[in-house]
């Protein structure tokens, strides 16, 4: 599915695609390699992690594998010169009180705040304000950490409108 001569999206779930082979992680990261081949893609997003099928062995605890899975992400966008970004949802216990959840309110795994380059967090506090978080940056130069910027969300089109804190945009 073609969104702009620029994007191309592959949707696991597209009845013209559709047979009975597991949708996983492998599954996707091989039809990430045919685009990039092909388009010379490199940006990739997975959205969301808890809807990518899973062949997890009976013989590995949970958060091994998210650890195994996330270092062969990562292995398989350094060799092939990727940016990956992975959305990944707290649950429901790490969204409490107004508070901001981070990647250890994530399921599963410790490794959702050790594994990754950067994290930031999508929060949408109550009506249209949104902010993004910048939760962990580790290489110099490529964030800041504790860093904020804040939107509007427009709910029927999904259009963020930065308001302050974002590149570009004054503090107020």
């Amino acid at each position: 599915w073609r969104v702009s001569s620029e994007m191309d999206v592959v949707i696991a779930s597209a009845e013209r695609e559709y047979d009975e082979n597991p949708r996983d992680l492998g599954w996707i990261l091989d039809k990430v390699l045919e685009c990039h081949k092909v388009k010379k893609l490199d940006l990739v997003i997975l959205d969301p992690w808890n809807e990518i099928e899973w062949s997890k062995p009976r013989d590995i605890s949970q958060g091994d594998w998210i650890g195994q899975c996330l270092k062969y992400i990562t292995g398989f966008v350094r060799k092939h010169g990727l940016t990956l970004i992975l959305s990944a949802h707290p649950t429901k216990a790490g969204v409490v009180d107004g508070k901001v959840p981070g990647p250890y309110d994530v399921d599963g795994s410790a490794h959702w705040a050790n594994k990754p380059d950067n994290v930031l967090c999508v929060w949408r506090g109550k009506g249209k304000d949104t902010k993004v978080v910048s939760q962990k940056v580790r290489e110099v130069g490529a964030g800041k950490r504790g860093g904020e910027c804040h939107f509007i969300v427009d709910e029927e089109t999904g259009v963020f409108t930065a308001q302050y804190g974002a590149s570009g945009v004054p503090n107020t």
